[in-house]
């Protein structure tokens, strides 16, 4: 699979860039989220927090600053380069782990810097669908008033 996504990366530089784009993106995304599972393993044995660990902050704001926050996180989400830029700095980080680690310890090392990118990725995520659940128009009603009787 890594093998096949460096080959991927040396073929990035023709024509067809957003074709390319979308089929290492899907590529990507698939990998690691077969890799979750692993993730949050290692979240366990390295005595890590959680992305549930991180909704303590929240309580500490109103509900109108809590709505903006995870607005403001739903924007920063959204944005690909930062989605692309973290999963393939934990596809490197887990590339170097697995192949490179020369002791037991940098081993650990690379293993929470892992862990550190999928709580950002996974908090994010976690943000994301808050905001857009809280943005759903009710069930059966249009928000743009084009239905008689509403």
């Amino acid at each position: 699979m890594i093998k096949f996504i460096e080959w991927l990366r040396d073929w990035w530089d023709t024509p067809s860039q957003r074709v390319q784009d979308k089929i290492y993106n899907q590529l990507q995304d698939k990998a690691m989220m077969s890799m979750k599972p692993i993730f949050e393993a290692n979240r366990h044995y390295i005595a890590s927090i959680g992305v549930e660990d991180f909704d303590e902050y929240l309580t500490t704001l109103s509900e109108q600053e809590k709505k903006d926050y995870e607005a403001e996180a739903s924007v920063i989400f959204k944005n690909k380069v930062f989605q692309r830029e973290l999963k393939h700095l934990e596809s490197l980080q887990a590339r170097y782990v697995a192949a490179e680690c020369e002791n037991w310890e940098r081993n650990l090392v690379g293993r929470g810097t892992m862990n550190g990118i999928g709580l950002i990725l996974d908090r994010f995520e976690t943000l994301n669908a808050r905001h857009l659940e809280n943005t759903k128009p009710p069930e059966g009603s249009d928000p743009h008033g084009l239905m008689p009787g509403e």
